[in-house]
């Protein structure tokens, strides 16, 4: 069997939970640096770990189609010698409904699957935009470097490409296209549709409004009359690194996702953490490969590490030859 223990890491206090160390029978070493979407503390995490670890692969959460949107101009622009897509054939499953002829329900279902995927993907993408245009112009009146939804992803591929033990960076993730399709097609299967998304913003507002009047009591700042775009740029930040940094509110909130929109976590977390996982597997058995550096959102950290270590109770000592 494998054993997990925490990675030290000079970059955090909290690296003891955002951080997880992996071993193989074989001794292969994973390292999963669990990160806030819109966090600078993880985008520090990642390049101490990655130099620290020197790993001979980093898997990012990130499909191809997504490159752009952190500045990378497609697998092209990533400068390893490998550049593997996520191993999405574990899973099987339907996006459409089974074309029978036309009748009125069948013509409803699939109005509604695209539908549904067309109002998730703009907002968001209207959610990620407007982060990043509040985040632009805080840091423009701070001069300082601008930390844009993803960025630690980036900030994992520059490591990789100059790290001299790494050939490989694995674009792990499903595509965003077919998550979004996914879920839309879990919401149908559910009956209550129309209530995915009403349901998920009710339980993310409710945990954004706990972290968000703690950290307004931290900052001094008082959000009753309203405050300034710059000011709210920065308490949006530091709600991300407050819900980076406590491990009781993201267990709180992910244990109400799971009971009350099951339709969203099996979609975009229990599905995707099999694909990263089952990602991370198939690379491991590649000749040469002793460690690896995984940068996944917190959220996928526990799931892909049950995959992981459900996985070494299978695997031989020794590599086949």
């Amino acid at each position: 069997m494998g054993s997990t223990t925490p990675l030290s890491s000079s970059t955090s206090s909290n690296s003891d939970d955002t951080v997880v160390e992996l071993s193989t029978p074989r001794n292969q070493k994973i390292i999963l640096v669990g990160t806030g979407h819109m966090s600078r503390k993880s985008q520090e995490e990642v390049q101490a770990v990655i130099q620290q670890v020197q790993p001979n692969m980093v898997l990012v959460e990130l499909d191809a189609s997504r490159l752009p949107r952190i500045g990378i101009d497609g697998i092209q622009g990533i400068q390893v010698d490998r550049v593997v897509t996520a191993a999405e054939d574990i899973l099987a499953t339907s996006d459409e409904a089974e074309d029978t002829g036309f009748n009125l329900v069948a013509w409803w279902q699939r109005t509604f699957l695209v539908g549904f995927s067309k109002i998730a993907r703009t907002w968001l993408t209207s959610m990620y935009d407007g982060m990043r245009d509040r985040q632009k112009l805080v840091q423009s009146k701070l001069d300082a470097n601008e930390v844009i939804p993803g960025g630690e992803m980036l900030v994992a591929i520059r490591a990789a490409e100059q790290c001299p033990a790494c050939d490989t960076v694995v674009l792990g993730d499903r595509s965003s296209v077919k998550t979004i399709q996914r879920a839309a097609q879990l919401a149908w299967d559910s009956g209550d549709a129309l209530g995915l998304l009403r349901r998920l913003q009710s339980e993310n507002q409710a945990v954004v409004k706990e972290l968000r009047a703690r950290v307004c009591v931290d900052l001094g700042l008082d959000d009753s009359n309203g405050i300034t775009k710059e000011d709210e740029a920065v308490l949006e930040m530091e709600v991300m690194e407050a819900l980076r940094n406590d491990s009781q509110v993201r267990d709180r909130l992910f244990q109400r996702l799971e009971e009350r929109v099951p339709e969203f976590t099996q979609a975009f977390l229990k599905e995707r953490d099999l694909i990263m996982g089952e990602s991370i597997r198939r690379e491991l058995e590649r000749e040469g490969v002793e460690r690896v550096v995984a940068v996944v959102g917190l959220a996928h950290v526990p799931g892909i590490r049950n995959i992981l270590e459900a996985s070494f109770a299978s695997l031989p000592t020794t590599k086949s030859q």
